[in-house]
């Protein structure tokens, strides 16, 4: 669903205890088969765990999109409580909008190009720094998208923290209707498993 892969577990019984007793091994199963690629239980979503992941660690999240054209601010900012750790969105739809909403300089671009891991990079730092967050998200412009070439384009988003930016990139493949859920899900399961990672770390 929206590029989101969810199992279900069935069972009978004659009470619900029964069924969840029964429901049980195929869980713990599924949980130790895929680990850190579970975000979720019932009606969780992947924005809901990134909002419970921040809060749980009062920290904050400010984001700059380009591709996605602020599908995940929305997404977020459909969360409750998700006021109290997301600080900005900002939607950027040409490069000239990277100079006077991030303040990049115009010869980053012009040394790398629009779609490039150093723009995606910069977007992510300008941003975090700007909105004064913990963390920061870009998701820079999309190449075009040609369902008939040998092999696709790949776009490129970044997560920026205090320990430095990380910035991934992925074919820009998949069917035209989620493209862009795909794309924003991937940046946000980028700082998921971060903010997992942390939780891990801590004492």
């Amino acid at each position: 669903s929206e590029a989101t892969i969810t199992l279900r577990i069935t069972a009978s019984g004659r009470t619900p205890e029964e069924c969840f007793a029964a429901m049980a091994p195929t869980e713990a199963i599924i949980q130790e088969c895929l680990g850190s690629l579970v975000f979720g239980y019932e009606d969780d979503e992947l924005p809901d765990a990134v909002v419970r992941l921040l809060a749980g660690r009062s920290e904050t999240l400010a984001m700059a999109e380009w591709g996605t054209a602020g599908l995940v601010a929305q997404w977020l900012g459909d969360v409750p409580g998700a006021d109290a750790v997301v600080r900005a969105g900002l939607v950027v739809s040409d490069s000239a909008a990277l100079k006077w909403l991030l303040q990049l300089p115009q010869s980053i671009v012009e040394q790398h190009g629009e779609i490039s891991s150093e723009v995606a990079a910069a977007m992510a730092t300008a941003c975090r720094e700007r909105a004064n967050t913990e963390f920061s998200l870009a998701i820079g412009k999309f190449p075009a998208f040609d369902p008939t070439a040998s092999e696709p384009a790949s776009y490129y988003f970044a997560l920026a923290s205090r320990e430095g930016v990380v910035v991934r990139s992925s074919p820009y493949a998949a069917h035209p209707s989620i493209l862009k859920s795909r794309a924003g899900k991937q940046a946000l399961n980028l700082l998921r498993l971060k903010l997992q990672a942390f939780e891990k770390r801590a004492p």
